[in-house]
């Protein structure tokens, strides 16, 4: 018999928001890329996976953490941590800058089997260090536009214990990086910063650009009394939120130890206002606590009351969009890399914190994503 398939994944209940797919459906791969997606795939494969009972979806995309890993403060290693969790494409948010990011190419990007991706730093020893000083505009443009296949955009970290009263010339600085070397910024906020040389969010928003992005949008305020960067006293969304979004700018969760607040986010979705990306901000230090890894944090939008579909889609689709791959990751559409996440969805209930600052709440997650299988270019990992 003829083979015509390298893998196919049977009876799988399928979500791909790429293309309106949520029903069960069979999945053919062969050569590392998907061949078909159909009711049912009768055609013979070398190797068939049964996914009876399982959630389907394409690879997910983690926007926002950091992998790179014996090398910087905060690196978890990708393949234990991010693919084996069903996250196929992982992005560096900066752990490395125009100094020392060969060694992240050598070294993780192409000695993983995790598709590791990069927002280089506009610093050129990357985001732990970042000065105003340490920014090297030169270096990092001739770096970004080099090595343009891994690197997809700049990465800073703004806050006023950071960079202080040079927020605002950073800021702006590291745009024209971007600009230059035709990439979206990435812009880390601390949130309202009770220190006077804090950047308000209003004057962040003010220099970017449609594609740009802001990464931990719902952390927790500086105060119970004290309302998060999206908010006015009164608890509206801001004026420049609503027409940051408007033109383009995307709001990202990067959930890690300190930035993601229960509150914030349920407000926010009272409002309307919806993350357009889900990402981790997973480091070694939050792999065993609070993060753990990207399925844990699409489950807590679950229990916000976010559809499954509106999670896969803020973890696939939409990641993929903001890197400019939309054709080849976060898609199981034919001629897509065969990358495939298997899920079960659990029902027993789970207790997890939103953040180890002091202004913390634990909340039940009665549903949660399992991984199962993870499939990478068409071959099972797991």
């Amino acid at each position: 018999m003829t083979v015509t398939y390298d893998l196919l994944v049977k009876n799988g209940y399928v979500v791909d928001p790429s293309q309106g797919i949520d029903g069960l459906r069979d999945i053919a791969i062969a050569q590392g890329v998907v061949q078909a997606v159909a009711p049912q795939i009768l055609d013979p494969a070398a190797a068939i996976l049964d996914a009876t009972g399982l959630i389907v979806t394409p690879g997910l995309v983690d926007l926002h953490a950091h992998v790179y890993r014996d090398a910087s403060e905060s690196g978890a290693d990708a393949n234990e941590h991010c693919l084996r969790q069903g996250v196929t494409t992982v992005v560096d948010g900066g752990s490395a800058g125009a100094m020392n990011f060969l060694g992240l190419r050598r070294f993780i990007v192409e000695a993983s089997q995790t598709r590791v991706l990069s927002f280089l730093s506009a610093c050129k020893l990357g985001v732990e260090l970042g000065r105003l000083q340490h920014l090297d505009f030169n270096a990092a443009v001739t770096v970004a536009t080099t090595h343009r296949d891994v690197i997809r955009g700049i990465k800073i970290r703004l806050g006023a214990r950071r960079t202080g009263a040079f927020s605002a010339h950073y800021l702006r600085l590291a745009k024209e990086v971007a600009r230059t070397a035709h990439v979206p910024l990435m812009v880390h906020i601390f949130g309202p910063d009770p220190l006077p040389d804090a950047l308000p969010l209003p004057d962040v928003l003010q220099v970017l650009e449609g594609g740009d992005i802001i990464t931990h949008s719902f952390h927790p305020p500086p105060s119970p009394q004290a309302p998060s960067s999206l908010f006015d006293r009164s608890g509206r969304l801001l004026n420049a939120v609503l027409d940051a979004r408007q033109r383009g700018v995307l709001f990202d969760v990067g959930h890690g130890r300190y930035q993601f607040s229960w509150g914030t986010a349920e407000t926010a979705i009272r409002h309307g206002f919806l993350p357009d990306t889900i990402s981790s901000d997973l480091t070694k230090y939050s792999v065993d606590t609070i993060v753990y890894d990207l399925p844990t944090v699409l489950s807590k939008f679950l229990t916000l009351g976010l559809s499954l579909t509106e999670v896969i889609q803020r973890s696939t689709v939409n990641p993929a969009a903001a890197l400019g791959l939309s054709e080849h990751i976060g898609s199981l559409k034919p001629g897509a890399a065969g990358d495939v996440a298997i899920f079960r969805l659990d029902e027993a209930p789970c207790a997890f914190w939103d953040t180890l600052s002091t202004i913390r709440e634990e909340r039940t997650v009665p549903k949660r994503l399992t991984p199962v299988h993870v499939i990478k270019a068409g071959r099972i990992i797991r």
